[in-house]
């Protein structure tokens, strides 16, 4: 038997959604013991729940609620952890199988599922990282969610952004600021001194022979203040694509967050 104490149900969404022809509702029925059920062509029947989500939640979760996560229009099954004074409110994601008559919990590639919200085609998992807030956006494929963005320090005025694919990260680099994941854009600088010398490090004693001129555009990728400078780290996609740093007097202005 499932025991939540003081549990909280919240039914968030339900809907019904053509699946292989079958019309789809899963329903929370109780809270202790848990208990679902499913609506399928107007007939109602239990849903099985498996131990081991029973022994893996029981006591931990304060909330159940359905919510269409993956956007297949059949509601998911949310369970979360109370805040409990801190900020990251975390939860466990559970899907119907409509085969075995079940649910079983959905796969996060980047961690977890915490504060989140949906954001376009995105499934956003929010949280607090020592200092900064972080946040995961996850797309759903096949039966789990992937980690397409890693943002972190939002609210910094700069969001370090790593992109990621199947292989993991692919390229990392610096968006704009701001709440709505979809419009936060790549930081693009504009060279503004006549001849604009590339370093390998953020340091005077690293110049390089390559230097870029007025007008050129370059994507900002990080900054740094070292030795009484202010430094940003670029790519430049020329002939050749080209990774250093430069010094943000050379770009007008820049500075780190």
């Amino acid at each position: 038997m499932m025991r939540f104490g003081l549990l909280l149900i919240f039914l968030v969404c339900f809907s019904d959604i053509v699946v292989a022809g079958d019309k789809l509702r899963l329903n929370i029925k109780s809270e202790d013991p848990l208990s679902l059920s499913v609506m399928k062509e107007g007939s109602e029947k239990a849903v099985i729940i498996p131990h081991d989500l029973i022994l893996g939640t029981e006591e931990i979760y304060s909330s159940v609620a359905l919510d269409d996560v993956d956007g297949d229009g059949v509601g998911e099954v949310i369970m979360t952890i109370p805040v409990e004074g801190g900020v990251n409110s975390c939860s466990k994601v559970f899907r119907y199988d409509s085969e075995q008559n079940t649910v079983v919990e959905m796969k996060f590639s980047g961690g977890g599922l915490c504060n989140y919200r949906k954001d376009g085609r995105y499934l956003v998992s929010s949280y607090r990282d020592a200092a900064v807030w972080v946040e995961d956006a996850y797309v759903f494929e096949g039966d789990s969610f992937y980690l397409a963005y890693k943002d972190k320090c939002v609210g910094c005025g700069y969001i370090f952004r790593s992109e990621f694919d199947s292989r993991g990260v692919i390229v990392e680099y610096l968006v704009s600021d701001g709440e709505n994941l979809n419009k936060r854009e790549p930081v693009v600088f504009s060279v503004s001194s006549g001849r604009a010398y590339i370093f390998s490090e953020p340091s005077m004693r690293h110049r390089s022979k390559k230097y870029l001129v007025r007008g050129d555009k370059v994507l900002a990728l990080d900054f740094s203040n070292s030795n009484g400078e202010s430094w940003v780290k670029i790519r430049f996609n020329g002939k050749v694509v080209t990774e250093g740093w430069l010094l943000c007097t050379d770009i007008g202005q820049c500075a780190a967050p």
